[in-house]
């Protein structure tokens, strides 16, 4: 057997070592643009407010697209980054609550969906991200909330006098989602073993024949 023939029967082997291929789901969410502000002490301010030029986006990755037809159901991502032109919330921040729930129609598109995402660091500050429409109503905020007290006890309560506070809202222009599957071919584990044997077999065809 020349090793031309070897060559192509190994490769012939590989093709169908090959299993169908998984896929994930990457859902993009892209916001409208902040129309409405609300500062508390922002003379104390420690950071930059919100602008007309902040808006509230983010990709959610899930294992497999979401199903048609569902009605407000909740979704456990494997992984989601958001942010709200300011502040940014993934699934590693600290302190993290989530919420993903989301409407699809027939043709698993969404068409309605909350998420809710708060975070707090150890510096007695909190972010909060949310995007949100149903039945016409939409509502995309971020939030910054920063505690000028000097012990933590005293920002618990979130008292207003104690507390720095921003804020950007749009409640008039729903965000859109857009979709990408992230493709990727498995080996399965009965095709992988099918392979050695015959890359073994056909290794031992060719030294006989020498």
């Amino acid at each position: 057997m020349s090793f031309k023939k070897v060559a192509f029967a190994i490769a012939a082997l590989c093709a169908v070592a090959a299993s169908p291929a998984r896929a994930s789901v990457t859902y993009t969410y892209t916001g409208s643009d902040f129309t409405t502000f609300n500062l508390i002490n922002a003379a104390s301010s420690p950071s930059i407010p919100y602008t007309t030029a902040d808006y509230v986006s983010g990709t959610i990755v899930f294992n497999s697209a979401l199903a048609a037809n569902l009605n407000s159901a909740t979704e456990n991502p494997v992984s989601f980054n958001f942010t709200d032109g300011i502040n940014t919330i993934t699934n590693t921040s600290p302190s993290l609550t989530a919420i993903f729930s989301f409407s699809t129609d027939t043709n698993q598109n969404i068409i309605s969906w909350v998420v809710d995402l708060n975070s707090a660091s150890p510096t007695q500050s909190s972010f909060s991200i949310q995007a949100f429409e149903a039945s016409g109503m939409s509502f995309d905020q971020g939030i910054t909330l920063i505690c000028t007290a000097s012990s933590t006890s005293a920002c618990d309560g979130r008292n207003p006098a104690l507390a720095y506070q921003d804020s950007g809202n749009n409640s008039t222009v729903a965000g859109v989602w857009t979709s990408s599957a992230n493709v990727v071919a498995v080996p399965e584990p009965g095709s992988i073993a099918l392979l050695t044997t015959g890359i073994v077999g056909l290794a031992g065809a060719v030294r006989r024949r020498k």
